[in-house]
């Protein structure tokens, strides 16, 4: 089942990101390779044609996962979070609908 996987970063850490980013870029590999990533991208705090450190907010995931439990799990085990950059995270079904496949 696809879950989209939101996590909203604590407003003073998002400086940090790039020291976590290849690790964290590695685990979506993973999932893409797998054929589990529907999407991946940073939440932006304000729209810019190159994101920067500063202007990210976040990140949202979509992948599939075989239970909500296996997608907390995985979030869990993020560079992210396990490096304390996100202030929240939700975990909630995903229904893909357009474009229809």
């Amino acid at each position: 089942m696809w879950f989209a996987l939101w996590a909203e970063d604590h407003p003073d850490r998002s400086r940090e990101r790039p020291q976590w980013r290849d690790r964290h870029l590695e685990r979506l590999n993973a999932l893409l390779d797998e054929g589990r990533l529907l999407v991946a991208g940073p939440l932006l705090r304000w729209p810019l044609p190159e994101p920067l450190p500063e202007a990210s907010g976040g990140s949202l995931i979509v992948a599939d996962f075989a239970s909500r439990e296996e997608a907390e799990r995985w979030i869990e085990e993020d560079p992210y979070q396990k490096a304390g950059l996100f202030r929240s995270v939700e975990v909630r079904p995903f229904l893909p609908t357009v474009p229809s496949g």
